[in-house]
């Protein structure tokens, strides 16, 4: 049980969090630099809406966590800190296949510095936002890939679909063939991206909102049933506009593939609307920090410079980075 929220929170706290906020931005701003490449946007997204998960995860809970910053969980922190980002700029190098655990180690070093090594439920949860965002689904994809030819199996029933509603398609493979165009679905364009992406979208919501677990299988069925439904349509879609390869390339590398798996976010999100907006407002009004949770003047002072010496590495990192892979 936790003890009774004050009904103010002293200013310096209030900064304390905002640092921790800017640090948990900073050291992952690296990471979002080196996913640059079509290919990465959808795990890209799948970050985003982790950190937004576990910066919202904090700043609603914050009567249950404890700021015990030390110079040992200091250390500790900062020592993570710096190996993520020699492994972030390792990945910008292209001496990494991903740059997922920099961004977790980043994150997990934050952590550290604020709370020392007391480890509540709370931040475990927010942590594995981080971790669930930093798995790289590259091996997965390619076991359920090679392990039921995935993308052959998307491609029958995307032609099936095109054939039921009148439109005369053929399918070889896992290729479409449509007025002499064929359109060849691989692995990358079968839809396995946006299951992921929602699949993780909903470990989310179960992490950050744990009333949401009652309807577990409601969620599951309606991620599961979005991502295919979602991924045929898309992939129709495809084949009826590639004869005009303008419109083709924006829908299937560009800003138009964004939409699409944005669009089956929110058609997931409206299957759970009741369920979410109540268990959100279970979290609102956001209660103080409990005094005894604060931390001591010289515990605040040292927090502080290690959130400022974390936010100064992450945006030097994020730079190198950059001009790294500019270079």
């Amino acid at each position: 049980m936790n003890p009774p929220a004050t009904s103010t929170t002293p200013a310096s706290t209030l900064w304390l969090q905002r640092l921790t906020v800017a640090a948990l931005i900073a050291v992952c701003l690296g990471p979002f630099l080196v996913n640059t490449t079509s290919l990465e946007k959808s795990r890209m997204a799948i970050k985003a809406v982790a950190i937004a998960a576990g910066i919202g995860c904090v700043a609603l809970n914050r009567a249950r966590f404890r700021l015990r910053p030390s110079p040992a969980g200091a250390a500790a922190g900062l020592g993570l800190i710096l190996l993520g980002g020699v492994l972030t700029l390792a990945d910008a190098a292209g001496n990494l296949r991903d740059p997922g655990l920099g961004f977790i180690l980043g994150a997990a070093g934050v952590s550290l510095i604020a709370c020392g090594f007391t480890v509540s439920g709370l931040q475990a949860r927010c942590l594995g936002l981080f971790a669930l965002a930093a798995i790289p689904a590259g091996t997965i994809e390619n076991l359920i890939e090679h392990g039921l030819h995935y993308s052959t199996l998307i491609a029958k029933l995307s032609a099936f679909s095109l054939h039921y509603v009148g439109f005369t398609v053929q399918s070889e493979g896992n290729t479409i063939l449509i007025h002499g165009h064929a359109v060849e679905i691989i692995a990358e364009c079968s839809g396995l991206k946006l299951f992921f992406m929602l699949f993780a979208f909903f470990a989310i919501l179960q992490l950050a909102l744990p009333e949401l677990r009652r309807i577990f299988w409601k969620m599951l069925f309606a991620a599961a049933g979005t991502g295919l439904i979602v991924s045929v349509l898309r992939i129709d879609f495809l084949v009826l506009i590639v004869g005009r390869p303008e419109l083709f390339e924006f829908f299937h590398h560009g800003f138009g593939s964004e939409l699409i798996s944005m669009a089956a976010i929110l058609i997931f999100g409206f299957f759970i609307k009741e369920e979410a907006f109540t268990a959100l407002e279970k979290k609102i009004p956001v209660p103080a920090i409990p005094a005894d949770h604060l931390p001591t003047p010289d515990g605040a002072k040292l927090m502080a410079r290690a959130l400022v010496a974390t936010t100064l590495i992450g945006v030097l990192v994020a730079t190198a980075a950059y001009l790294t892979q500019r270079g």
